[in-house]
């Protein structure tokens, strides 16, 4: 095995993910190179020792490039570092791992046309062979981070423009709820037709008017009751709607005080009430208004006929 792959084993050698015969050749590397002896054995140290407290930090791409080159132009905290991050950390063991058959790679397409024009550079380990080295290195060093950018460049791209397309749909869609809410408030047309509020007030504020007629056409009628302010009290309380005809009751609810008011302090300064038509025969009806619990008579009280 060549001394320039042998370097680039050693951490895969300490950490024990090598391919069997290929741990083998570099082990018969070891026996006669001293300098990879030392290497390995400070990887050896580094890997058993206890990881440094900014092993979560992910290296830069210069200590990238540096450590899958064999480490020497790190310091030796920088290493421990690096190989305790390593461990944990699939994504830049893959970057490291490019880096390597990067530099591979170009070893092979530099160092082989060197050898043809210079026979004894290819094997010679003197200084045209260190600058050829040396350059290649500092080309990883300049393009590598670039390349990443390359590499993961469309990704975020993608993911920007996900997330510019689900804020507009959610954007769009406030808007429509919007404009629904503004509409059912200055719009008596949507989805079910025209709604028309049948307004139902005390015969002493109108002695002359006549009992007003609901046409029941629908599933249920929308009946405004025009309360008196002054006549809910603040507090608990609660307050029965109730429909009779006779001494019959014939559909009723209850509101709370906070309730009612919220209703007559709103525009439409009624209660609205939705009373299903299914329990309502045309006939003679009378709806009115009790405190729960309370004594004494309703507190409203308008007659009405159902028509169909």
């Amino acid at each position: 095995m060549k001394h320039e792959d042998a370097v680039l084993l050693l951490d895969g050698l300490v950490v024990g993910d090598l391919e069997a015969g290929v741990a083998d050749a570099l082990r018969n590397h070891l026996a006669s190179c001293e300098e990879c002896r030392d290497l390995a054995d400070t990887l050896e140290a580094l890997s058993s020792a206890r990881p440094p407290v900014d092993a979560a930090v992910h290296p830069e791409s210069r200590e990238v490039v540096a450590f899958a080159g064999g480490g020497a132009d790190l310091e030796v905290h920088a290493l421990a570092r690096i190989a305790a991050h390593l461990k944990n950390c699939e994504a830049c063991r893959g970057e490291v791992d490019t880096v390597r058959r990067a530099d591979a790679a170009a070893r092979r397409s530099v160092l082989a046309p060197a050898a043809r024009f210079f026979p004894g550079a290819a094997g010679a380990s003197g200084s045209w062979r260190a600058a050829v080295l040396a350059a290649m290195v500092i080309a990883l060093i300049l393009v590598y981070p670039a390349y990443l950018g390359l590499r993961r460049y469309p990704e975020s791209v993608r993911a920007a423009r996900t997330g510019e397309a689900r804020e507009r749909e959610v954007r769009e869609e406030n808007r429509r709820l919007r404009e629904q809410i503004a509409n059912l408030g200055t719009d008596s047309t949507l989805a079910y037709g025209p709604v028309v509020l049948n307004f139902l007030e005390p015969p002493m504020r109108s002695p002359s008017a006549a009992v007003p007629t609901l046409t029941a056409e629908g599933r249920s009628i929308p009946i405004a009751v025009d309360l008196d302010p002054g006549a809910i009290r603040p507090g608990p309380e609660r307050y029965r709607f109730e429909i009779v005809t006779g001494s019959e009751v014939r559909w009723s609810c209850e509101l709370t005080a906070s309730q009612v008011r919220g209703y007559i302090d709103s525009p439409q300064g009624a209660v609205i009430l939705s009373v299903p038509t299914d329990g309502l025969a045309p006939g003679a009806y009378e709806l009115r208004v009790v405190r729960v619990g309370g004594t004494g008579g309703p507190i409203f009280a308008a007659p009405f006929r159902i028509a169909r």
